[in-house]
């Protein structure tokens, strides 16, 4: 309600109801501890969604960390989500 959805348009642009990329062969799905526990829990059952469709996935909840400002930990060396991005750029170096 708050994001002015009908279930038409809810369902349209669900990851969940997509079919898994076929290029892609490992995910990261990472989500702060300081999200919803609804939010966790649909980014811990898409992660099932992706492993379903034959996708390798790191799935992680982030301490002190929401959809804010866990983006600016992708290529930060030190953070869960940095040094996982990092490792996959550069596998040589981990």
């Amino acid at each position: 309600e708050p994001l002015h959805l009908t279930e038409q348009s809810a369902t349209n642009l669900s990851p969940q109801l997509l079919s898994p990329i076929e290029h892609v062969t490992h995910a990261l799905l990472a989500v702060g501890s300081a999200e919803s526990s609804e939010f966790i829990r649909q980014n811990s059952e898409y992660a099932d969604h992706l492993r379903t469709g034959g996708i390798e996935v790191d799935s992680m909840v982030v301490g002190n960390r929401d959809h804010f400002n866990l983006p600016y930990d992708l290529l930060r060396r030190d953070t869960l989500v940095g040094d996982w991005v990092l490792a996959q750029l550069f596998p040589e170096q981990s």
